[in-house]
């Protein structure tokens, strides 16, 4: 749920980042580190990340900058998801970094699980 569009074309260049955050996905080994971090933002959830797999990285502060959800739980699932992607793309591309990685793909892959089986919980309460 993305609705970066409620922001003025204008001020979204411009639009602050959030000094103070949540990381609740923290992964780190030997080729790979990655932090998911999640904050609100104007009422609405919003999530950033670091990574770096092998020799390479990237990451953004948490913002309604980069795109805004319902909740901290849904930029949560959407960082994870995207970061995954990420990963799996790399693989294609570069058959080595798949053994060194399986092990962080695991790790997120189950906590989007847990996130996801939360959040069907929550309709029955």
């Amino acid at each position: 749920m993305n609705e970066k569009h409620t922001i003025k074309q204008k001020d979204w260049w411009n639009y602050p980042l959030l000094k103070r955050w949540k990381t609740p996905f923290r992964h780190e080994d030997k080729y790979s580190k990655v932090l998911v971090k999640i904050g609100t933002q104007n009422g609405f959830g919003v999530a950033g990340y670091d990574y770096r797999i092998w020799n390479q990285g990237g990451g953004c502060n948490p913002g309604r900058k980069w795109g805004e959800y319902k909740s901290e739980k849904a930029a949560e699932i959407q960082t994870l998801e995207y970061l995954v992607g990420y990963i799996k793309n790399q693989f294609r591309r570069t058959k080595n970094l798949k053994p060194k990685c399986s092990k962080l793909i695991k790790a997120m892959e189950s906590k989007i699980a847990g996130l996801r089986h939360g959040e069907q919980l929550e309709l029955f309460f």
